[in-house]
């Protein structure tokens, strides 16, 4: 093989220009090693190939080259993949990001807006009310209390009584169990018992128990003065009536006796 200088130049030089693609410089630095080790001059028949100092410089800096640009290529690519692939997964990510602040809103949305007020706990215990107590009362007697109004609950108590009745409102006095509700008015009635005695209603709502007593008088049956007027020139043997008297002051009843004579009462 039979190249000159000047050509081999050239054509290490067009090779240069007509091939960019990596594979090609590859190939174009096997050319260039060739045509380094052949030399300038040579004769048919095999002759010898003399070096030629020109060309060798040449194809190195041939090789030189196309080894650059193969790595300066490479690193572009690989540099363009990264990109891409970290382009993408910030994309992935914001979007991850953006679709959980979404949902987290859109639940947020629903639970306020599925809010409701809550439901205040049953409060059944009454301000505090009371009775009056009631003393000298007559023996056996009706008592009625004082009126009162139920106050400071937020739903309907239920109401008992024990030894009494009750009346809510206007109703009938009862002594059965019922139920009253905030702003009713509650009146307690009882019988008194005997003599210097107290009677005790026990009425309880909700959860709270208030009484209701009453005292009776002590007895009396020393009544108020009296007195039959005497009779004279009556015949003999006569059965002679006195005057009627009317007898109060006593809360009892009392006893009656007469001696050597009769007595009516009331009539």
């Amino acid at each position: 093989m039979v190249f000159r200088v000047d050509q081999q130049n050239v054509l290490l030089k067009k090779g240069l220009s007509a091939f960019k693609a990596p594979a090609a410089l590859a190939s174009m630095v096997i050319l260039a090693a060739s045509l380094s080790a052949c030399g300038s001059g040579g004769g048919k028949g095999g002759a010898d190939v003399q070096p030629n100092s020109s060309s060798a410089a040449v194809a190195s800096s041939l090789a030189s080259q196309a080894a650059s640009s193969v790595s300066s290529q490479t690193i572009s690519s690989v540099s363009s993949q990264t990109a891409s692939s970290v382009s993408s997964q910030a994309t992935s990510s914001a979007l991850s990001s953006s679709s959980n602040s979404s949902a987290s809103d859109t639940a947020s949305s629903v639970v306020s807006s599925s809010s409701v007020a809550p439901v205040p706990i049953p409060d059944i215990t009454p301000e505090a009310f009371s009775f009056t107590a009631q003393t000298g009362v007559v023996k056996g007697a009706v008592i009625t209390s004082n009126t009162v109004t139920i106050t400071g609950m937020n739903d309907a108590a239920p109401v008992s009584i024990e030894n009494g009745l009750y009346q809510i409102d206007d109703g009938d006095f009862v002594s059965t169990d019922g139920v009253i509700n905030n702003g009713q008015t509650l009146t307690v009635q009882l019988t008194a018992g005997d003599f210097e005695q107290q009677t005790v209603a026990s009425i309880t709502v909700g959860d709270t128990t208030e009484t209701f007593s009453a005292t009776t008088q002590a007895q009396d049956i020393t009544p108020e003065a009296f007195s039959f007027t005497a009779q004279t020139g009556v015949a003999k043997g006569a059965m002679i009536t006195s005057n009627t008297v009317t007898i109060t002051g006593m809360n009892d009843a009392a006893p009656v006796s007469v001696e050597n004579g009769l007595f009516s009462i009331d009539g």
